[in-house]
């Protein structure tokens, strides 16, 4: 999962770990994608606005190499026209900030299982 604050990282990893999800965090989008190719999560969460690399790009880099195209990707954020944005990063999916917690769960397991 990639998301730069705090507060919202530690809730959302919570979330997911108490419904049994396997959950690493970074707060760098750079570093997001570093660890994205070289351990192939079954899913990454991003935020759109993060240091190192924005989530939009996040995205886009992970869908066109060829070892990460096939990881599903959900965008967050409580930016205006997240559904634009999230097909022109190529992601799978969005969650529009403020989000009930168990949409959250609920689009993990929709791509998780």
């Amino acid at each position: 999962m990639a998301e730069d604050d705090p507060g919202i990282s530690e809730l959302m990893s919570l979330v997911l770990e108490q419904a049994g999800f396997r959950v690493t965090v970074c707060a760098n989008g750079k570093k997001v994608e570093e660890m994205a190719i070289k351990e192939l999560p079954a899913l990454v969460i991003s935020d759109l606005w993060l240091p190192g690399l924005d989530g939009t790009k996040l995205a886009k880099n992970l869908k066109s190499h060829a070892a990460t195209k096939h990881i599903p990707i959900v965008l967050v954020s409580a930016q205006d026209k997240l559904e634009t944005i999230m097909k022109k990063a190529k992601a799978d999916a969005f969650l529009p900030k403020p989000f009930d917690l168990a949409e959250l769960v609920a689009v993990a397991e929709k791509f998780i299982g």
